[in-house]
């Protein structure tokens, strides 16, 4: 089934478009009219989306860094537009697919699914995407600032993510029974790492980190290239598109 709006309009599956008008500035997001007007109004207006819950809004905060204007000039996202991102992305999962998207916590393991996707929050301000592979026993990160050497990786975080998976994959695998499904033998069973090298790296002008976490997980999710010509541009037309998007289906509270 489709999304649909209120009034019975469909919410077509997204398509990628990195186009960008050539007056566009090369540093700096376009602000639509509309959302500058809502945003330089002093009412701070409620707005939600139809695939998500009535309660779970979004107020300026969530445009400004969008648009990477005002306070949250860094356009640095949050979980709620991963979230609200991830739960669109959901409703046109094929019903054949074998893969599943997972909150950063781990708190979630489909039963039979073969491939699972994480978006993991691995410093306060900087989000990665992580691919599981359960029966190959895989994990790829994929990251928008990825170090210099892949090879010879010592940063901090890296070291206790590897370190959280490993302790904790192996456990919420049999725990949901996800080994017992798919036949797996859980004493057999270890996990191994690689860093993705065909990640766009993100901009230097905004924080294009979140960005990237959408993107990439929709290219992978549809099987389709990571690369970019021009990454920078490609991070804003990301956003600009976004933004239209999510202003376009945007339900007054």
């Amino acid at each position: 089934m489709p999304l649909t709006t209120h009034d019975g309009k469909v919410i077509p599956d997204w398509k990628e478009d990195l186009f960008r008008p050539k007056h566009a500035q090369k540093t700096r997001t376009i602000v639509p009219a509309e959302i500058s007007d809502m945003l330089q109004d002093n009412k701070d207006k409620c707005l939600y989306f139809p695939w998500i819950n009535e309660w779970s809004y979004v107020c300026s905060k969530f445009w400004e860094s969008l648009l990477a204007l005002g306070k949250e000039w860094r356009g640095w996202l949050s979980d709620t537009h991963l979230d609200i991102w991830v739960l669109y992305v959901w409703h046109y999962r094929p019903a054949e697919a074998d893969w599943a998207i997972c909150c950063p916590f781990l708190t979630l393991l489909c039963l039979g699914i073969r491939c699972c996707l994480l978006s993991d929050q691995c410093l306060d301000n900087h989000w990665i995407l992580v691919e599981f592979y359960i029966r190959s026993c895989v994990i790829t990160f994929y990251d928008s600032l990825p170090p210099e050497n892949l090879i010879v990786e010592d940063r901090k975080w890296w070291m206790y993510a590897r370190q959280v998976y490993a302790d904790k994959l192996l456990k919420l695998l049999i725990q949901s029974e996800v080994m017992e499904k798919e036949n797996i033998d859980p004493s057999n069973y270890s996990i191994s790492y690689r860093y993705a090298v065909n990640v766009p790296r993100q901009g230097k002008f905004t924080g294009d980190y979140g960005i990237w976490v959408i993107r990439d997980l929709y290219m992978l999710l549809n099987n389709l290239p990571l690369e970019v010509s021009n990454p920078t541009q490609a991070g804003l037309a990301y956003r600009e598109h976004l933004i239209d998007f999510f202003w376009k289906y945007k339900i007054a509270k």
